[in-house]
């Protein structure tokens, strides 16, 4: 910036100044160097907060106002979070010895007089822990391995009137625990072992305008208790045995501007439980049997920032949550899907009119299909669609770019086995067009070719192994070919552009797992070099349009794969360095307004919520377009080049420089990237 030439510019678009010739030809440089910066690929985990999860450990932290969130299952998690009732940041991921390490089943509360996150106990699928750590904000301290027995499923809070935090119950190695324990920021002291019985998965809040602990619930043996207990501080007192039917593994929070404890969730070995509750100290009113899914095993804390109870996460119908959900005294109100309920064999295809990427389908942990329709723009999910196709598996989606729609065919559906309804997504709902075309089928692969125009199909189970070609042109399908690669099912197909042909590779014939690459010209298939990515099915393909290169990644040959491959229209070549780990049936489709192949789901160890990118390591509306993590005069004449011509240059580096993310980058955007800046 020594000629002033960039100040020049940015102040020129600002107010309407006409630039000299020597401004414009300073800038030839900077447009090819913005047309030409692309730093290299990589995966990255885009997923907006904490995984879904259950049995996780969660505090509001008044200090800092921020509620913090740590471990859970599963798999068991060790990583530390923050929620500042806008967004989701990542504290650690947690090297030995520098956080509690993996953990679920303990507790954890806010001691404000000394600004620390408690946590005691817990478990990793073993043993059980007897260890207390605090958090400051910074990092994780162990503070002390003595106190109460090692156990998991107490409950702590903390009195703010004394200054301790309190500790109730718990089931350890020995027996149900019926103990009550204080923690002074040094030491535990032991100070009850009568009041309830001992139990696990019981629901404790502190009520600062009455100064007691109120503990609701818990479990012994075959009963769930159905009672209501305070301690005030030396002497527990038994207050009422109705209102909320007997529970564990429900929660509670005092609201402190109503003056109210409220309830949520839990089970009772036969049902789970959706409904909420509040506590006035005398009787309990239900409030809700609406607004938040049923769960257990959740979290959830008071905001007093905002003056809304906040509940993350959880186990519902035997599905992990990520959602985050407020309680304003008189309903709920959904905050963020930090992940969609996860699941494996579903369907994804990227949808230009919303700029979404869309998911519908798949199947559940606990075995039950989809049929919710979710969207991704590239930081947040959302649901898109109450109706539409039945729930399903197995399913095919691709975008039809001449037409704006993605196009599903078949899967396997709840009710009535294989499905031959072809269906459209026009950007706001699904829209059923047939059910003339191929059989009845599900593990089948669509592509879409452009040059061509058509939606090609092959393949496919219903039963038996399925190796037919079909194509659609927007209105008819027509059977092309019966021959070509094996029988086969769980295979992936994409458009290579650089060809331009349709590509296949592997999936499950009679033989077994496959290796081969078939090549469709809209005529007949052919097979190309046997070169490249192990024999395998249920990976994910997906065509890098602006690149002009199919990605594939993970797959399943006898147990789940890692490895990232790509085609250029000649050859396959592994990819090294970065990978979004082990996983089959997922799904992975191209954004091409932000340059990013994402993935969604699939099978990891168990069924899996996280959301992958891969590319360049853009943040949109960032104006980071070095891609060096810093907004910095480095990036200025990048942004000045982009602001005069943005033809021809990567869509991560564009939507960097789109500030206010209309689509165009243009005046509009110059003080946004200007109060990134840092201060000269």
């Amino acid at each position: 910036m020594s000629d002033g030439t960039e100040s020049a510019l940015l102040g020129g678009r600002r107010k309407g100044v006409r630039l000299g010739a020597g401004a414009f030809s300073a800038v030839l440089g900077w447009v090819a160097v913005a047309q030409a910066v692309q730093a290299q690929s990589v995966w990255v985990n885009r997923t907006p907060g904490p995984h879904p999860r259950s049995e996780l450990g969660m505090a509001y932290d008044s200090g800092r106002g921020v509620t913090v969130v740590y471990g859970g299952c599963c798999p068991y998690f060790n990583d530390t979070w923050e929620w500042d009732g806008d967004m989701w940041a990542r504290r650690t991921t947690g090297g030995p010895g520098s956080t509690p390490g993996i953990r679920a089943d303990f507790s954890m509360a806010y001691d404000s007089a000394r600004g620390k996150v408690v946590l005691f106990g817990g478990w990793a699928g073993s043993s059980f822990f007897g260890d207390t750590w605090e958090w400051d904000g910074v990092s994780w301290s162990l503070r002390a391995t003595s106190g109460p027995g090692a156990r998991i499923g107490h409950e702590m809070v903390y009195d703010s009137t004394r200054q301790r935090v309190v500790l109730f119950g718990g089931i350890s190695e020995r027996d149900y625990e019926g103990d009550t324990w204080e923690w002074d920021g040094t030491q535990w002291t032991f100070r009850s072992s009568s009041g309830p019985l001992g139990r696990e998965g019981h629901a404790m809040a502190f009520d600062s305008a009455r100064g007691v602990t109120v503990l609701h619930s818990g479990y012994r043996g075959l009963s769930a208790f159905a009672e209501t207990w305070e301690w005030n501080g030396s002497t527990w007192m038994f207050r009422t045995s109705s209102g909320p039917p007997g529970r564990y593994y429900h929660t509670m929070a005092y609201d402190s501007a109503r003056q109210r404890v409220v309830l949520y969730g839990g089970e009772n070995g036969l049902i789970e439980y959706g409904d909420t509750w509040e506590w006035n100290g005398a009787q309990w009113t239900l409030g809700a049997t609406t607004g938040a899914p049923v769960r257990r095993d959740h979290a959830m804390v008071y905001d007093e920032n905002r003056q809304r109870i906040l509940l993350v996460g959880g186990n519902g119908n035997g599905n992990y949550r990520a959602d985050v959900r407020e309680w304003d005294g008189t309903s709920w109100t959904l905050r963020m899907i930090i992940s969609p309920v996860p699941r494996f064999s579903h369907g994804q295809a990227y949808d230009p009119l919303s700029r979404e990427t869309i998911v519908f389908g798949g199947q559940f942990e606990n075995g039950l299909f989809a049929s919710d329709t979710l969207g991704w723009d590239g930081k947040n999910w959302r649901s898109r669609a109450a109706s539409g196709p039945s729930a399903r598996i197995g399913h095919a989606m691709v975008l039809d770019t001449a037409r704006n729609r993605i196009v599903l065919f078949g899967g396997l559906t709840t009710n009535s086995g294989y499905d031959r309804g072809t269906w459209a997504w026009n950007g706001n709902q699904w829209i059923f067009l047939s059910n003339i075309g191929p059989s009845a089928r599900r593990d089948h692969a669509m592509a879409y070719d452009p040059v061509r125009d058509v939606v090609v199909l092959f393949g496919g189970w219903d039963g038996t192994r399925l190796g037919d070609t079909w194509e659609l042109d927007g209105a008819t399908w027509t059977q092309r070919s019966s021959t070509g690669p094996s029988p086969r099912y769980g295979h992936a197909m994409a458009f290579d552009h650089a060809s331009p042909k349709v590509i296949l590779f592997g999936g499950q014939d009679g033989a077994g797992y496959n290796g081969a690459t078939w090549q469709w010209d809209g005529t007949q298939w052919k097979q190309r070099p046997p070169a490249g990515p192990s024999a395998r099915a249920y990976h994910a393909m997906a065509s890098n349009a602006y690149d002009r290169r199919i990605l594939l990644s993970g797959g399943y040959n006898g147990s789940n794969m890692n490895d990232t491959w790509e085609w250029n229209g000649r050859k396959w070549t592994q990819i090294v360095g970065s990978a979004h780990g082990s996983r089959r049936a997922h799904g992975m489709s191209y954004d091409p307004d932000r340059g990013q192949i994402v993935v969604f789901g699939g099978v990891v160890v168990i069924t899996n919520g996280a959301t992958w990118h891969y590319g360049p390591p853009a943040v949109c509306q960032s104006g980071d377009l070095n891609f060096d993590g810093v907004v910095d005069e480095l990036d200025v004449p990048l942004f000045v080049a982009l602001q005069l011509d943005s033809a021809g240059v990567h869509p991560a580096t564009f939507c960097s420089a789109d500030m206010d993310d209309s689509g165009t980058i243009d005046g509009d955007d110059i003080q946004l990237f200007l109060d990134r800046l840092p201060p000269s």
